[in-house]
């Protein structure tokens, strides 16, 4: 996927709430909004280099998005909203094998009161599909979630109650960097969101992880990553 707009690069000074960011660029300090509600606390240092996209909107309270970290020389995409994006591309284009013949037929579905992010369809069966934006990597294995959340354990309770009622149900982990090749629970960090993800593949929901190829102008899904399971 091309990413558009004009790019620049800063260095990360502080984050007063969980949208907004103070970065310096060239002499001057500027705030940049923060598309990610996650505590993103190993990426988001003093000094980190960021990746800025210059906004254009007069009516915007920051004139930047703070799109991309470095983290050891690698870039992190913080974009949340970045992979529905690509998960619906991938599947279009066929490239991720465990939705071959499926089509996306709609983008935020409601269900209940939880909205997935995509409704596709195969020989008139229809599955929902909730998209994970995956960030947290440690010694190549990758996390989730980075911080409790309710939302995320109630979107896998409805999926499963979808199967209940005939419909398909998966989940699709995407980390948005390319230093991992590994995936598992961060069940410290929210237990029973973990506990909720393995009861619903003993109940038959899809589970697919896979890593992203970035850089500042294009973010593509590359390899299927392992899931290890019980985290800690």
């Amino acid at each position: 996927m091309i990413l558009d707009g004009e790019f620049i690069e800063g260095q990360f000074v502080e984050r007063p709430n969980r949208f907004l960011s103070l970065v310096r660029i060239g002499d001057r300090e500027e705030y940049a909004h923060v598309p990610n509600p996650g505590r993103i606390e190993e990426l988001l240092l003093p000094g980190a280099t960021v990746v800025l996209r210059k906004e254009h909107n007069p009516n915007r309270k920051t004139r930047y998005t703070l799109i991309m970290v470095y983290k050891d020389g690698d870039l992190v995409s913080l974009d949340t909203m970045l992979p529905n994006s690509l998960a619906a591309e991938a599947i279009k284009a066929g490239r991720l094998k465990e939705f071959e013949g499926y089509r996306v037929v709609r983008r935020e579905v409601q269900y209940r009161n939880s909205r997935f992010d995509l409704l596709l369809s195969k020989d008139e069966t229809f599955c929902f599909l909730e998209v994970k934006s995956v960030t947290l990597v440690k010694g190549r294995t990758a996390m989730f979630p980075d911080a409790p959340t309710l939302r995320g354990t109630r979107h896998i309770h409805h999926l499963m109650e979808a199967m209940d009622e005939g419909y398909e149900a998966a989940i699709l982990f995407l980390i948005q960097r390319h230093d991992a090749d590994k995936f598992t629970t961060n069940d410290d960090m929210d237990p029973e969101f973990a506990s909720a993800l393995r009861q619903s593949q003993k109940r038959g929901v899809k589970l697919c992880v896979y890593n992203c190829r970035m850089s500042i102008k294009e973010v593509e899904i590359d390899q299927q990553v392992d899931y290890l399971g019980r985290g800690g």
